[in-house]
């Protein structure tokens, strides 16, 4: 059990955890670009779920320094700052994936519009 969790355990996990995080947002993307209409339906829980992690994460990092002191070694593996920025990051992401089809929509000129001529 103690070589389950060691350094090369550990590592190997971080990897794929950061593996599966790239690959839900290459998919997400995919997604927004391809199937808009499927985006909005998924649009709203993702934002839902995101705030929900965020939530989750500052509650366990205010348990985590509240019962720690800081004379303690055992300090949180990442700041406070980390987690806001990850939430801000996605919300924009979201909200950006969002607007993607008006940003992508083609506006084409009619043959009848006058140009203007300096």
């Amino acid at each position: 059990m103690a070589q389950l969790f060691s350094l090369g355990f550990i590592a190997l996990m971080d990897k794929l955890i950061t593996g599966l995080i790239l690959a839900a947002i290459s998919g997400i993307t995919f997604l927004a670009y391809k199937h808009p209409k499927a985006y909005d339906k998924l649009f709203q829980p993702l934002m839902f779920s995101s705030l929900g992690l965020f939530i989750a994460l500052s509650s366990y990092w205010l348990g985590w320094s509240a019962g720690h002191t800081s004379t303690d070694h055992d300090a949180f593996p990442f700041s406070f700052v980390w987690i806001y920025v990850g939430y801000a990051a996605s919300y924009i992401y979201f909200k950006f994936l969002a607007m993607l089809p008006q940003i992508l929509e083609d506006k084409p000129k009619k043959k009848d519009e006058p140009h203007d001529e300096a």
